[in-house]
């Protein structure tokens, strides 16, 4: 088969189901891992878009992928709630250990993120102290990456979320699986957080008016290394990216980043307040 042919085909492939998954995801009444048709949709869907592909610009640049976006994204993270309310309750009932949780859908993901995060914490270009506290914002109901984290730095983390049926679930997994020693889940604001004593603050790509809780981190401990969950390429059709002109304009200087690839959907950005 002609190269260029099958690279077209391929695109079209990826514009045809975006389309196609959209529709299931307004559709479908359940977006739970209980209903079998999501459950193959997002594994196809995140499959098909973690799959290297050159020019990648046209498809995201598609007039009816504009268009429609922001809505799936919508839809995609009402769906990724879900999926963290089914699993996380049914580890908080079930679980013995964290190797439990590897049954989890994702679980190969968040491990190779966190662990990815990890080591570009010890790479990052500038001096700076042990990390004794994190705060990860957006916990979830599933509170995989705090936990996965927990097994490779020795720091006390603080779980923040504003759901309370998030709060409920993930705090209930963490007593379940006895971290509640290293792991806090708290039921606050981020925006409202006192970050006094917080050496690293992780925000999940979900959490929303992520400037707002920039702006009270710089208000209560400037000197606090930020961590963001961002998207690039073809991911960014899963999550909405990070504008990094945006975080600069509030004082903070992009000090580092990890790279998404096939099996990695997230990248994360790391800042410093200048």
């Amino acid at each position: 088969m002609n190269v260029s042919l099958f690279k077209n085909e391929q695109k079209d492939e990826i514009l045809a189901f975006y389309k196609y998954a959209y529709h299931i995801l307004k559709r479908e009444k359940d977006l739970s891992p209980a209903n079998p048709l999501i459950n193959q949709t997002l594994s196809n869907l995140v499959h098909k878009l973690s799959t290297p592909i050159e020019d990648a610009h046209m498809i995201l640049d598609n007039p009816y992928i504009q268009e429609i976006k922001d809505d799936m994204i919508e839809h995609l993270a009402a769906a990724e709630c879900d999926m963290e309310t089914y699993f996380g309750s049914y580890f908080a009932e079930n679980a013995s250990s964290l190797s439990d949780l590897s049954s989890f859908l994702y679980w190969d993901n968040y491990k190779e993120l966190t662990e990815t995060e990890v080591n570009k914490l010890y790479d990052l270009p500038f001096s700076w102290k042990e990390l004794n506290h994190i705060c990860f914002i957006g916990a979830g109901a599933l509170p995989l990456s705090p936990l996965l984290m927990s097994t490779k730095l020795h720091a006390t983390i603080d779980c923040l979320d504003i759901e309370k049926s998030a709060y409920s679930v993930g705090n209930a997994l963490i007593h379940r699986l006895h971290k509640d020693e290293q792991l806090f889940y708290k039921y606050k604001d981020g925006e409202a957080f006192n970050y006094q004593d917080t050496d690293l603050v992780v925000i999940a790509s979900l959490v929303p008016n992520k400037e707002l809780i920039i702006e009270q981190i710089r208000r209560t401990n400037p000197n606090t290394i930020i961590a963001l969950r961002s998207a690039e390429n073809l991911h960014t059709l899963l999550y909405h990216p990070i504008n990094i002109a945006i975080i600069e304009q509030l004082g903070y200087q992009l000090i580092g980043n990890t790279v998404a690839n096939s099996f990695i959907i997230n990248s994360t950005l790391f800042f410093a307040y200048q």
